[in-house]
């Protein structure tokens, strides 16, 4: 087991009292300059809706994004390490992922996972959660350790004080901290990044002076 990817993953699922009824998520593990990078769900949501996860911008990046779906059709997608974890009913996160999705338990597929972090510790991760039918609802944001904590309790925090039923804001659906985590949930919002992001910055600078002097 890859002792990079195990910390991260293998406790995150699983309830420390009371675990209740268990299953097990499977991914396929893609790394990025010999790091984990992307964790990809083998039987719920699509190859191509878990790499929305990825926002590609060179036009290398963008190509492998497009064949990867195809290349793990195919009998080479034994090179991606298969990870499979267990999950439990009682533990915080399943809790909180079927509040977010309204899935219960035993339907609630696996979430697609971006890693993020440092290059010696993987602190922060990005989850793409689905429902019955494996159409995206909810990314979920979450810290592991103290740093990781930190920092998505911070970018929660601001994102609960931007104006409501304005453009361009995002909202949270709800808020998950514990002794060990911290995780934020906002809607998913299908399309793809912007290729061109000029002219951006003058609504998150309006973003910004509406928080600070509110």
């Amino acid at each position: 087991m890859n002792n990079t990817v195990r910390p991260a993953i293998a406790k995150l699922f699983l309830a420390e009292k009371s675990p209740g009824p268990g299953r097990d998520f499977t991914w396929r593990l893609i790394r990025r300059q010999h790091r984990p990078f992307l964790l990809l769900p083998t039987a719920t949501l699509s190859t191509r809706v878990s790499l929305k996860l990825y926002s590609a911008q060179r036009l290398q990046a963008k190509i492998w994004r497009s064949l990867l779906p195809l290349l793990l059709k195919t009998p080479a997608a034994v090179i991606f390490q298969r990870l499979t974890y267990p999950a439990n009913e009682n533990s915080d996160l399943m809790r909180f992922l079927s509040e977010q999705t309204d899935v219960p338990f035993g339907q609630l597929p696996a979430p697609a996972i971006k890693f993020g972090g440092t290059e010696r510790q993987q602190s922060r991760l990005v989850l793409l959660v689905g429902d019955q039918t494996n159409r995206p609802l909810k990314i979920i944001k979450l810290g592991l350790d103290a740093a990781g904590r930190a920092t998505t309790d911070h970018e929660a925090s601001l994102l609960e004080k931007l104006p409501a039923n304005t453009l361009g804001c995002i909202r949270l659906t709800g808020r998950l901290t514990t002794p060990k985590i911290s995780a934020f949930a906002t809607d998913y919002f299908p399309g793809e990044s912007p290729s061109d992001d000029a002219g951006m910055e003058v609504l998150l600078l309006l973003e910004l002076e509406w928080v600070i002097f509110c």
